[in-house]
């Protein structure tokens, strides 16, 4: 990470999130990450309800997210994570509606066998942003 910065994959969860009605088939039924529904009135971090889990467990993670960033303008948006190979970056520009992350792309989440804490946290956007998330899953393709 210092080297090369943050594992960045741009609008790629957008793009997937925009499919979910044609991609749910192909997951196991969820985690669901009890979030109570507030609207954050700046840049502050969510932190999800996590139980301690294994990486491999579950290979992404979807979140429905919606703010006051006009289309024109640019929001980025880290999810980290802590566990016992210490801590997993992933960002990724959303857009309002779903977001599909891969997290099992990032070695980072998919070896970790005790991760304790999951994030998100705006890093990019306009000075009064609000935002809010939603119906945060955590999910596995169907072998």
């Amino acid at each position: 990470h210092q080297a090369f910065g943050p594992n960045s994959i741009e609008r790629l969860p957008a793009a997937w999130g925009s499919s979910w009605p044609r991609l749910q088939h192909y997951f196991d039924p969820p985690l669901a990450l009890n979030l109570p529904e507030k609207i954050v009135s700046d840049a502050s971090p969510i932190s999800l309800p996590l139980p301690e889990m294994n990486g491999s467990k579950f290979d992404f993670l979807k979140i429905d997210l919606f703010s006051n960033v006009a289309t024109q303008s640019r929001l980025e948006i880290d999810i980290t994570w802590t566990s016992e190979l210490g801590e997993g970056r992933v960002r990724f520009v959303p857009e309002s509606g779903t977001n599909l992350i891969p997290l099992g792309a990032f070695g980072e989440w998919l070896l970790s066998e005790k991760i304790q804490n999951l994030q998100i946290t705006p890093v990019s956007g306009p000075t009064h942003l609000k935002y809010t998330v939603r119906n945060v899953e955590l999910l596995r393709l169907k072998d």
